[in-house]
């Protein structure tokens, strides 16, 4: 089974044992009597991305009870693991920043303070680098399509995550350092370049296929040769912005939710492999493109960009950095600037959360192919653009992209 960036999700390892597991308890528990007598290993597809395979533990103890767990170790394979450092970010996240700013935001808002993610049990770097996490589905937590609903609560989320995270380099400033050694600007180079103009590709030969919106194919693929040096400009840290540490994969496969009698509870983020330090308005569009209501694309966001704005002032007032937020005003401009990232987004991840999401194929003859493409060593999959919700969806938003005038002086 394919994870989400493509990668075949490997075998379980070996070393992933009763033993192994067992270490991980004792340690992540502080509790020396533990005893794993058996552990089940099964791969986990949703939680394989970029740079790690994931694997779900359940662990058997000599008492009968039962430990389930998540291994996350750094694949040896595929796109992300040729970005150095993903994986090791993610580890000193979970090990480091994040319980430093969870601190932060259970002092200043203990009433409502939640985790952002699972526990780190433990953590290493032989015979692979690895983390061990407790297993949010055994506190309720689970994988939904992002509705409306689901969409205002993680977008809540993310801006106590990015206030935290604020505050937090306020007392450290050194650590900006760390998390700015990949430029999120410059992310759009090399093979991510390739994967970018190979999905506008892929929508360009569907366009052609679809009445009325033929004019679009030659747009896209003349759109397709400029784009990345677009989105570079655009995402250019400038001078004075507002920016916070950012997890662009908060989408649909990188939150759980928990539902209590039918009220929505709580949210857990389950990846941290690329974050960056660049402005929030990246993480929101990304979280608004995981939501597959087509109501959010053809009328806008703009009240639950309003809900974000709002949790992320009161969330900074709280930690005692008010001062640092933009007007509302100048952050509703801000977000407008983003316009080419908007259309990125709509090309190469929204196709694949909604192709992950079980989306409808409208020709199901049709066989699995990549974009005949030498410059595309990626080979990005044609099906992921053929889906009948992606479909509708991406017909509006290019009519919108036309309106704004994304394919205005496309050739330079």
């Amino acid at each position: 089974m394919e994870g989400q960036s493509g990668l075949v999700n490997s075998p379980p390892p070996s070393w992933i044992d009763a033993e192994f597991v067992q270490t991980a308890l004792r340690n992540g528990e502080d509790d020396s009597t533990i005893t794993v007598t058996k552990c089940d290993v099964t791969s986990n597809a949703v939680e394989s991305k970029f740079a790690a395979n994931a694997y779900n533990v359940v662990a058997t103890l000599e008492t009968g009870e039962k430990r389930s767990l998540i291994v996350k170790c750094r694949a040896e394979a595929g796109l992300g693991n040729k970005i150095s450092g993903l994986f090791e970010t993610e580890v000193k996240l979970l090990t480091e920043t994040l319980p430093a700013m969870e601190a932060l935001l259970q002092t200043a808002c203990p009433e409502e303070f939640q985790p952002f993610a699972p526990k780190c049990y433990y953590h290493g770097s032989e015979p692979l680098p690895f983390v061990v996490l407790e297993d949010p589905s055994q506190e309720g937590f689970n994988y939904y399509l992002i509705d409306v609903s689901r969409c205002r609560m993680a977008l809540r989320t993310l801006a106590r995550f990015h206030a935290a995270s604020i505050a937090f380099l306020q007392q450290n400033p050194e650590e900006i350092e760390y998390f700015n050694k990949h430029d999120f600007a410059e992310k759009f180079r090399g093979e991510v370049e390739d994967f970018v103009k190979g999905g506008i590709e892929c929508l360009a030969n569907e366009v052609k296929k679809w009445p009325a919106f033929e004019e679009y194919a030659d747009k896209l693929l003349r759109l397709k040769e400029t784009i990345c040096n677009k989105l570079e400009e655009t995402l250019r840290q400038k001078d004075g912005s507002l920016n916070c540490l950012i997890r662009p994969d908060s989408t649909v496969t990188g939150m759980m939710f928990k539902i209590s009698e039918n009220v929505y509870t709580g949210v857990r983020m389950t990846d941290f492999q690329s974050v960056f330090y660049a402005s929030p308005v990246i993480d929101v569009l990304h979280c608004l493109f995981a939501c597959l209501d087509v109501r959010i694309h053809i009328f806008g966001a703009a009240r639950l960009i309003n809900e974000y704005y709002c949790t992320l002032q009161e969330t900074l007032r709280l930690l005692g950095h008010s001062e640092l937020l933009p007007s509302q005003d100048e952050f509703q401009e801000l977000v407008s600037q983003y316009k080419f990232y908007n259309f990125y987004l709509s090309t190469s991840v929204l196709p694949l959360t909604a192709y992950g999401l079980s989306d409808k194929i409208e020709d199901d003859n049709v066989e699995d192919g990549n974009v005949e493409n030498a410059s595309n060593p990626l080979g990005i999959n044609a099906r992921l653009y053929k889906g009948h919700m992606y479909k509708s969806i991406i017909q509006c938003l290019l009519c919108e992209y036309d309106v704004q005038g994304i394919f205005d002086n496309i050739g330079t």
